[in-house]
């Protein structure tokens, strides 16, 4: 009796004396169980009731009382919400699990070159991507984006990004095009405050000509063999932050013995207090003096460029890294 008035009002009961309360008098299981006080409370997660607390006690000295009751709430709604909680994290890992699926095991890079990725969410799901793709016309497309925003919302508009890119990254057609074409379908699908910053590169691996659309995106860095840095700047607006975008594209050549590194903000806003942020300068520093080392330390050195800046706090947004080159000879 008491299960069905919680659960179906979702308030709290509290019977001070069960046999002389008129609600309960009669009822069989009060008269068998001797029942003399008690008390139940939805475990109510501010949303759903996930079951209920319930006391009693044959006592005959023992009167629940309205103080007793407030615990007794509050407990069930701290359980609830914990609950719910788990259950939202579980939801999580799942979800992260299926993300994390979406990007690629091996990257398949022409002969003559190199390529290494980095990726570390910040939460159990995150909004940056990246792919490295296989084109109809025997080139590669290098992916890196971001979505604006955080938690489930940009993790949803990541695997749209990510499966849009895919599909017409094996269509074929120019980088403008492709750009074009996202642009329109995710700007119908995604919420108003949601874009994606993005820089799609096609690569020739013959000839080392780079043709990219950088939609947005932190200008990617390319070091040259003796050294010296070049940005590759943004050639448009980020995909679907407004309704009629055009994009156009820029190019460069990797000569042998050049890097190209492409990241997310992730790098260069990394703050430990939301005033200060790491910036463009370690980065740029390890590329200048690092920068024929295996592409497995100089990814090392960025990101532990990153966690050291932090102090041990932890990363606000995602940290997403594309480092590819050229070999010499």
């Amino acid at each position: 009796v008491y299960k069905r008035q919680v659960l179906s009002r979702h308030d709290a009961v509290l019977v001070a004396d069960a046999l002389d309360d008129p609600n309960y008098v009669g009822q069989e299981s009060i008269v068998a169980l001797d029942l003399r006080s008690a008390m139940a409370a939805p475990l109510f997660d501010n949303e759903l009731v996930r079951g209920l607390l319930y006391v009693d006690t044959a006592n005959p000295s023992v009167r629940y009382t309205q103080e007793d009751l407030q615990v007794l709430t509050a407990t069930a709604n701290a359980v609830g919400i914990k609950l719910r909680n788990l259950s939202l994290e579980r939801e999580m890992r799942t979800a992260g699990r299926i993300q994390r699926a979406m990007l690629p095991k091996e990257l398949d890079v022409p002969s003559g070159y190199e390529l290494e990725a980095h990726q570390v969410m910040c939460r159990a799901v995150g909004g940056d991507l990246y792919h490295f793709l296989h084109r109809p016309n025997g080139n590669m497309l290098l992916v890196l984006g971001d979505v604006a925003g955080k938690g489930m919302p940009a993790a949803l508009a990541m695997g749209a990004a990510i499966v849009l890119v895919g599909m017409l990254a094996e269509i074929g057609g120019d980088l403008e095009d492709m750009a074009q074409h996202l642009h329109r379908q995710l700007f119908s699908s995604l919420a108003e405050e949601q874009f994606l910053t993005l820089f799609l590169g096609e690569l020739n691996g013959e000839t080392g000509h780079l043709r990219f659309v950088n939609a947005g995106h932190d200008p990617p860095l390319l070091r040259r063999r003796d050294g010296s840095l070049e940005t590759l700047d943004p050639t448009g607006l980020p995909v679907a932050m407004l309704k009629d975008l055009t994009f156009s594209s820029g190019e460069v050549t990797l000569e042998p013995g050049d890097l190209l590194s492409v990241f997310s903000d992730g790098i260069p806003e990394a703050t430990p207090d939301s005033e200060h942020f790491l910036g463009l300068e370690p980065v740029t520093e390890i590329l200048v003096e690092q920068g024929t080392e295996d592409l497995s330390r100089i990814r090392a050195s960025i990101v532990d460029a990153v966690h050291g800046f932090l102090k041990g706090e932890p990363a606000s947004d995602d940290v997403t890294l594309l480092l590819l080159r050229r070999n010499s000879g």
